[in-house]
């Protein structure tokens, strides 16, 4: 039984229990609008919106997922190059619009929305605007000196890294991704073994959802060079995406063991053992990420508040 008819028979058992339901009266004479709420379009909602730099300039290309209330996707797109992005399709609910900015110099960034379609008359749909605007990662720069990471060096040969680079101005630009991770993929035909590029790749495929060539290519990237956090951090995200828990704790356990002030790394392990049903280590992770990011990181906020509210706390 779907949605609408349970709703109708849950309606028609209330009123017979209570004595006010006249069968007669009401099937041989339907009433108009009794029931109109039955038959109202439940999946005509939507959400709708725009990313945008604190300069107010679109980013295209940027992934946003829609969640549920337990967490689990719903949609993902990416955005337009002018910015925008949109769910269609949506039942009433409520939701949270996450823009995922790995492999991108932001933060990540939610809104919780709640979706309403019944007006007074019980008839329509509604379609939201929830816009973003993303802030640049303080941490990114700063970690890198501060914690003194040894750079990793290799002798590349010049043709591979003519191959590399030119596919950075390319994606960087925006106007030829197709073009620069063609580019990237040259670069690691002519040195297999090219770390730079071998990362740039993954985060270039997990962008593209395409998690199973991320996945092969940060497996790599991470066997040249073991203390590569944030190819870690990239692999653990897309093999989360693939509902590999396992080796998605394992990778961003990793990530977090290298670079403990990350506060997306502690937020994603975070994410990985709440989804995995081990609320314990979620909230240590999460309590991690608090206590780095402060208020300014809402999402954590409420990835706490869900799990207290699960567990009733």
């Amino acid at each position: 039984m779907n949605a609408t008819l349970l709703a109708s028979a849950l309606f028609l058992s209330v009123l017979m229990s209570t004595g006010r339901f006249d069968s007669k009266r009401y099937l041989s004479h339907p009433q108009p609008g009794l029931f109109t709420h039955v038959t109202v379009p439940q999946n005509r909602n939507s959400i709708t919106g725009h990313v945008f730099n604190s300069s107010r300039t679109p980013l295209g290309q940027v992934n946003v997922e829609l969640q549920d209330d337990f967490n689990s996707t719903v949609q993902r797109v990416r955005t337009e190059n002018s910015g925008r992005y949109a769910f269609n399709g949506l039942v009433t609910g409520v939701y949270q619009v996450v823009v995922q900015a790995y492999g991108t110099d932001y933060e990540t960034q939610t809104q919780r929305v709640q979706i309403d379609s019944l007006s007074p008359t019980g008839r329509g749909s509604q379609s939201l605007q929830v816009d973003f605007t993303l802030r640049l990662k303080r941490e990114s720069k700063s970690l890198s000196s501060s914690k003194g990471r040894v750079v990793f060096a290799q002798e590349v040969p010049a043709a591979a890294k003519k191959a590399y680079q030119a596919g950075v101005v390319l994606l960087e630009s925006g106007k030829d991704n197709e073009g620069g991770i063609k580019q990237i993929i040259k670069a690691t035909e002519i040195f297999p073994e090219y770390y730079d590029a071998l990362e740039r790749l993954g985060s270039e495929y997990l962008k593209l959802q395409n998690y199973r060539d991320a996945i092969t290519v940060l497996s790599k990237a991470v066997q040249v060079y073991p203390q590569g956090d944030e190819s870690f951090y990239f692999l653990g995200i897309a093999q989360y995406q693939s509902k590999d828990l396992s080796a998605a704790i394992e990778s961003l356990s990793r990530a977090t063991f290298l670079s403990p002030s990350s506060i997306n790394y502690q937020m994603w392990l975070g994410k990985a053992f709440w989804k995995d049903g081990r609320t314990a280590e979620a909230e240590t992770h999460f309590k991690e990420a608090y206590k780095l990011g402060g208020k300014r990181i809402a999402i954590v906020h409420l990835y706490l508040a869900q799990l207290y509210d699960k567990q009733k706390r």
